[in-house]
Protein backbone atom coordinates (compact mmCIF):
# COMPACT_ATOMS: atom_id res chain seq x y z
CA UNK A 1 0.00 0.00 0.00
CA UNK A 2 2.82 2.42 0.84
CA UNK A 3 4.12 2.60 -2.76
CA UNK A 4 0.70 3.68 -4.09
CA UNK A 5 1.10 7.04 -2.39
CA UNK A 6 4.66 7.76 -3.56
CA UNK A 7 5.22 10.90 -5.64
CA UNK A 8 5.77 10.26 -9.34
CA UNK A 9 9.49 11.12 -9.27
CA UNK A 10 10.08 8.49 -6.56
CA UNK A 11 8.19 5.80 -8.50
CA UNK A 12 10.15 6.61 -11.65
CA UNK A 13 13.49 6.43 -9.83
CA UNK A 14 12.69 3.16 -8.09
CA UNK A 15 11.60 1.59 -11.39
CA UNK A 16 15.12 2.20 -12.75
CA UNK A 17 16.60 -0.30 -10.28
CA UNK A 18 16.78 -3.91 -11.51
CA UNK A 19 15.78 -7.05 -9.67
CA UNK A 20 17.86 -7.68 -6.54
CA UNK A 21 18.57 -11.19 -7.87
CA UNK A 22 21.21 -9.88 -10.29
CA UNK A 23 24.83 -9.90 -9.23
CA UNK A 24 26.52 -6.59 -8.43
CA UNK A 25 28.72 -6.89 -11.53
CA UNK A 26 25.74 -6.98 -13.90
CA UNK A 27 23.70 -4.29 -12.17
CA UNK A 28 22.55 -1.65 -14.67
CA UNK A 29 19.47 0.56 -14.67
CA UNK A 30 16.35 -0.39 -16.59
CA UNK A 31 17.03 1.64 -19.75
CA UNK A 32 13.41 2.34 -20.72
CA UNK A 33 12.56 3.56 -17.23
CA UNK A 34 15.76 5.63 -17.09
CA UNK A 35 14.89 7.35 -20.36
CA UNK A 36 11.45 8.25 -19.04
CA UNK A 37 12.92 9.49 -15.75
CA UNK A 38 15.35 11.78 -17.62
CA UNK A 39 12.52 13.09 -19.80
CA UNK A 40 10.41 13.73 -16.68
CA UNK A 41 13.24 15.40 -14.75
CA UNK A 42 14.24 17.63 -17.65
CA UNK A 43 10.72 19.00 -18.11
CA UNK A 44 10.98 21.40 -15.13
CA UNK A 45 13.73 22.46 -12.75
CA UNK A 46 11.66 21.68 -9.65
CA UNK A 47 11.34 18.09 -10.80
CA UNK A 48 15.08 17.86 -11.31
CA UNK A 49 15.63 19.08 -7.74
CA UNK A 50 13.14 16.53 -6.37
CA UNK A 51 14.89 13.75 -8.28
CA UNK A 52 18.26 14.86 -6.88
CA UNK A 53 16.91 15.05 -3.34
CA UNK A 54 15.37 11.57 -3.52
CA UNK A 55 18.52 10.08 -5.05
CA UNK A 56 20.52 11.52 -2.15
CA UNK A 57 18.14 9.95 0.41
CA UNK A 58 18.20 6.64 -1.47
CA UNK A 59 22.00 6.73 -1.56
CA UNK A 60 22.14 7.12 2.22
CA UNK A 61 19.79 4.17 2.69
CA UNK A 62 21.72 2.03 0.20
CA UNK A 63 25.02 2.82 1.92
CA UNK A 64 23.64 1.89 5.33
CA UNK A 65 22.38 -1.44 3.91
CA UNK A 66 25.58 -2.02 1.86
CA UNK A 67 23.66 -2.24 -1.44
CA UNK A 68 26.59 -1.63 -3.77
CA UNK A 69 24.58 -2.63 -6.84
CA UNK A 70 22.00 0.05 -6.12
CA UNK A 71 24.76 2.63 -5.65
CA UNK A 72 26.08 1.80 -9.10
CA UNK A 73 22.61 2.22 -10.59
CA UNK A 74 22.34 5.58 -8.83
CA UNK A 75 25.62 6.62 -10.45
CA UNK A 76 24.36 5.54 -13.88
CA UNK A 77 21.19 7.59 -13.28
CA UNK A 78 23.30 10.61 -12.31
CA UNK A 79 25.46 10.16 -15.41
CA UNK A 80 22.38 10.25 -17.61
CA UNK A 81 20.88 13.26 -15.81
CA UNK A 82 24.17 15.14 -16.04
CA UNK A 83 24.52 14.61 -19.78
CA UNK A 84 20.86 15.12 -20.71
CA UNK A 85 20.00 17.99 -18.33
CA UNK A 86 23.22 19.99 -18.68
CA UNK A 87 21.40 23.34 -18.99
CA UNK A 88 20.04 22.97 -15.46
CA UNK A 89 23.05 21.26 -13.94
CA UNK A 90 23.37 23.91 -11.24
CA UNK A 91 20.14 22.68 -9.66
CA UNK A 92 21.62 19.20 -9.34
CA UNK A 93 25.00 20.29 -7.98
CA UNK A 94 24.35 19.93 -4.23
CA UNK A 95 22.94 16.45 -4.75
CA UNK A 96 25.66 15.31 -7.15
CA UNK A 97 28.42 16.48 -4.81
CA UNK A 98 26.87 14.92 -1.71
CA UNK A 99 26.11 11.61 -3.43
CA UNK A 100 29.69 11.45 -4.74
CA UNK A 101 31.12 12.23 -1.30
CA UNK A 102 28.96 9.59 0.40
CA UNK A 103 29.84 6.93 -2.17
CA UNK A 104 33.57 7.67 -2.07
CA UNK A 105 33.50 7.59 1.75
CA UNK A 106 32.12 4.04 1.53
CA UNK A 107 35.47 2.94 0.07
CA UNK A 108 34.30 0.30 -2.43
CA UNK A 109 36.88 0.39 -5.24
CA UNK A 110 34.62 -0.41 -8.22
CA UNK A 111 31.97 2.03 -7.05
CA UNK A 112 34.59 4.73 -6.46
CA UNK A 113 35.93 4.20 -9.99
CA UNK A 114 32.45 4.62 -11.45
CA UNK A 115 31.86 7.69 -9.25
CA UNK A 116 35.09 9.19 -10.56
CA UNK A 117 33.94 8.75 -14.17
CA UNK A 118 30.59 10.35 -13.36
CA UNK A 119 32.29 13.26 -11.62
CA UNK A 120 34.61 13.82 -14.60
CA UNK A 121 31.55 13.94 -16.86
CA UNK A 122 29.96 16.40 -14.45
CA UNK A 123 33.02 18.68 -14.51
CA UNK A 124 33.25 18.60 -18.32
CA UNK A 125 29.53 19.34 -18.65
CA UNK A 126 29.54 22.47 -16.49
CA UNK A 127 28.94 25.56 -18.56
CA UNK A 128 31.55 28.36 -18.32
CA UNK A 129 29.15 30.59 -16.38
CA UNK A 130 28.44 27.78 -13.90
CA UNK A 131 32.19 27.27 -13.42
CA UNK A 132 32.57 30.94 -12.54
CA UNK A 133 29.77 30.75 -9.98
CA UNK A 134 31.22 27.64 -8.34
CA UNK A 135 34.77 28.95 -8.25
CA UNK A 136 33.65 32.16 -6.53
CA UNK A 137 32.04 30.34 -3.58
Amino acid sequence: MHSVFRPKHQKLILQCYPSPKLSTAETKPNQAELSYLVFYASSRRTKLEKVGEFLLKKTSADISHKRVGHLKVTLYILQELITKCSEDLGFMTPYVVNIMKDIVDLGDLSTCQLATRVFVTYCHTLQPIQRQVFSST
